[in-house]
């Protein structure tokens, strides 16, 4: 084993590269307090390329156990800014409740000089929405752009971001408009994520290289015409079903999909009898995620349909919320009577549906994990269908929502557990 002598300093030894990268990991006060060590590390933390600036100033333990944390926080930024050496390549600015508009405008104008490629500006609830300076979007280096509350508008001569590969956009106010202009002009633009975002009603996705596309809110319609690489897409809409929306259209020609999740209410209706409008096959789909309000025939039309087009699914999750308030009248609902369905063959229309199909689409499923209340028959029946055909189906996961009677959760596991199993190896795990 190596001996080293007593006094020698092993940390300061490390090369400055290394160290520069381990302050990076560090919130910006705690980073600049590495200076006290000793006169070698007194000005590391002036190096280090990317600065992360956490308020966390409110904390009043802290306030009276350090007196650094009753400073201005504005003043705080301004000072390492004015003390930093070398590139910045990652801003990072969270909490600006104690912030001055106006100075945060200064920041932006001084790290697009110099070398900016990540950018974080997560303003506070309680605040002004920031609207973004027009100098970022003259920064030609930017890569990762992650904005929360503000508001995000292009200024005429914008040219696009030519290094921009990923871009989130969280309850920040942006016009249709804008988010075409910024997206269709980052040409190498990969992963976008948009949740919560006002000003959005028509959405157009015009992006060659996007690999993920994940959005969540309230909107009209997507079009996503020139995105054939897309390999992972979320939707999820918010206060009912976008009337305009037809995720056929959505889904058409993405057949490098690896990863699907559509939850919202009403998704047979937004499916559109997507399987009388094309047929596509998903050969690279390996996860479906889905949320559902009920089991009603449309819903189970769509589900078969995308479980036909994706032979190579290893992974489902299916979430049931069976509203008591929502009715589907083409649906012939059962109540569920554990004693009188254990004497009931499990064959109703979903087998009927499905069954046909059934070896060539579940012939890779792996993973299950389902979450319903299991109050209508159908619910039972997609889980006797999935055992009873998925060859290879190592895991199940049943997590029973809603119910607080522990004798009809105990009747429901019992019921489920009964059901034969096609694979040797699957197990049941309820929650």
């Amino acid at each position: 084993m190596e001996q080293h002598p007593r006094g020698v300093d092993r940390i300061s030894s490390i090369p400055s590269v290394l160290l520069h990268r381990i302050l990076c990991l560090l919130p910006i006060r705690e980073a600049a307090r590495t200076s006290i060590l000793s006169r070698q590390w007194r000005y590391i933390w002036t190096f280090i390329p990317t600065l992360n600036f956490v308020n966390d100033s409110k904390s009043k333990k802290k306030r009276k156990k350090n007196p650094l944390y009753n400073c201005n926080w504005g003043q705080i930024i301004d000072k390492v800014l004015l003390l930093h050496n070398g590139p910045i390549f990652g801003f990072h600015l969270q909490n600006t409740l104690e912030i001055n508009i106006d100075d945060i405008d200064q920041w932006v104008v001084f790290i697009t000089k110099r070398g900016l490629q990540q950018l974080t500006i997560h303003c506070s609830c309680s605040g002004a929405p920031y609207k973004l300076h027009s100098s970022l979007f003259l920064c030609s280096s930017l890569v990762c752009l992650k904005l929360v509350l503000c508001e995000f508008q292009i200024p005429i001569g914008f040219v696009g971001f030519c290094s921009l590969k990923y871009m989130s956009l969280k309850h920040v106010y942006v016009s249709d408009e804008a988010l075409e202009s910024v997206v269709s002009k980052s040409p190498f633009l990969k992963q976008l994520v948009l949740e919560k975002c006002r000003g959005l009603s028509f959405i157009n996705v015009n992006a060659p290289e996007l690999l993920s596309f994940h959005i969540v809110g309230e909107f009209h319609d997507i079009k996503m015409n020139h995105s054939p690489n897309l390999k992972h897409l979320r939707i999820c809409w918010d206060y009912g079903v976008p009337q305009n929306c037809m995720l056929n259209r959505v889904l058409k020609g993405k057949t490098k999909l690896q990863s699907l999740c559509l939850a919202g209410a009403y998704i047979e209706d937004l499916l559109d009898r997507m399987a009388e409008r094309f047929l596509t096959t998903y050969d690279y789909l390996k996860v479906l995620n889905l949320s559902v309000e009920s089991l009603c025939i449309d819903t189970i039309k769509e589900i078969s349909f995308l479980l036909r087009s994706s032979p190579y699914l290893e992974a489902l999750q299916l979430k049931i919320s069976n509203d008591p308030v929502m009715e589907c009248e083409e649906s012939r609902i059962l109540e569920i009577d554990v004693d009188m369905e254990a004497k009931y063959e499990i064959r109703g229309f979903l087998w009927k549906t499905l069954e046909c199909d059934s070896i060539t689409c579940l012939g890779c499923l792996r993973r299950v994990e389902i979450q319903s209340p299991f109050t209508y028959m159908e619910d039972m029946e997609i889980v006797a269908f999935l055992l009873q055909h998925a060859e290879v189906l190592n895991v199940l996961h049943i997590k029973i929502s809603e119910c607080e009677n522990k004798d009809r959760q105990l009747r429901i596991v019992k019921r489920l557990a009964s059901f034969p199993r096609a694979s040797p190896h699957a197990k049941l795990f309820f929650k």
